[in-house]
């Protein structure tokens, strides 16, 4: 009898929608009035092209609530800011109350780009994320939208790194050694 309902139970809470309702209640829950009217918007997409994250949040006039969750370590965060013109300043809070980062967005009608910062502002994330109409359960692997390439001569030592992060481009760094003969970029 005890197994069946462990069973009952973990199936039901592995359910897809389970996850996108508590998360919606959670967000409702922020709001002191009644939240409970409020759309909850879902927006998926990584964090500076890596982790994967979801924001689920709702705004009631200028104020904004909702939690940023981490598809893959399931750690949730809540986010508590306010609308001034087509931006949206948020201060992340960790699980004691205290704030552990900043994030600042700019939602459409199907994404919500920005950036999230720590504390101090010495470290900075990019965002693009694709507004969904649940929260993803489980974290997608990376795939093909993010890599790494290395190129290298073999004429001289020259090295040439290359990544593509889909929410800030492809960058890359170029090293070149004085001793061997001139590599030409075209």
């Amino acid at each position: 009898m005890r197994l069946a309902i462990v069973l009952i139970l973990t199936t039901w809470c592995c359910l897809t929608g389970f996850g996108q309702d508590l998360l919606e209640y959670k967000v409702k829950e922020l709001f002191d009035e009644d939240g409970s009217a409020l759309p909850v918007n879902f927006f998926h997409g990584r964090l500076d092209g890596m982790e994967e994250i979801v924001i689920a949040m709702a705004c009631n006039k200028k104020d904004c609530r909702g939690v940023l969750r981490y598809v893959r370590s399931k750690e949730e965060l809540i986010i508590k800011g306010f609308l001034q013109k087509d931006q949206i300043t948020f201060n992340e809070y960790n699980q004691f109350g205290k704030v552990s980062g900043h994030v600042t967005a700019y939602p459409s009608e199907e994404q919500l780009t920005g950036w999230w910062s720590s504390v101090d502002e010495n470290i900075y994330f990019g965002f693009d994320l694709n507004k969904t109409e649940a929260a993803p359960s489980l974290a997608a692997p990376c795939g093909q939208e993010n890599w790494i390439r290395h190129f290298s001569s073999d004429e001289s030592n020259a090295e040439m790194l290359i990544q593509n992060l889909v929410s800030t481009g492809i960058s890359g760094s170029l090293y070149l050694d004085q001793k061997g003969p001139g590599l030409k970029l075209m």
